[in-house]
């Protein structure tokens, strides 16, 4: 009998054969002499892995928490930061606000980076605002 379910084989096999064939394309071919036994022996693992998951945690409970923006201590500002692209590496974009200790705008930014991966991205996003203001024209309020 087998230790496994449909869905879970299906899942995993779409994910290998997709790396398999990047690797292919890309000229990083791996070495897997049965395919089909890799694929068996990872679901059975992902399956009891899961199976003992279950067995710890309560399925199905929720915990609601309202998340909210906080004002900055008596006398600082606080710049928050975000980026997103169009696919990863692709078209990358950073902004950011600055708000005194009342929560009033002060300043923002908004800029195309370039084209970028997700890590990078995310690094840009943060260091932009400290390192690159002056050396490039993004958009600026004042």
């Amino acid at each position: 009998m087998r230790d496994y379910t449909w869905s879970t084989v299906f899942a995993i096999s779409v994910w290998w054969i997709w790396k398999w064939r990047c690797w292919n394309v890309f000229g990083n071919n791996g070495k897997c002499r049965d395919r089909v036994r890799f694929l068996k022996n990872l679901a059975t693992e992902i399956s009891l892995a899961n199976e003992k998951l279950r067995g710890r945690q309560a399925v199905g409970t929720r915990v609601e928490r309202r998340i909210a923006w906080k004002l900055p201590e008596n006398g600082w500002w606080k710049m928050n930061t975000d980026g997103a692209s169009r696919g990863n590496p692709g078209s990358t974009a950073t902004g950011g606000v600055l708000r005194d200790e009342y929560g009033t705008w002060v300043s923002g930014f908004a800029l195309n980076i370039g084209v970028f991966c997700s890590t990078s991205r995310a690094m840009g996003s943060l260091l932009w605002p400290i390192c690159g203001m002056g050396e490039t024209n993004p958009t600026l309020g004042h």
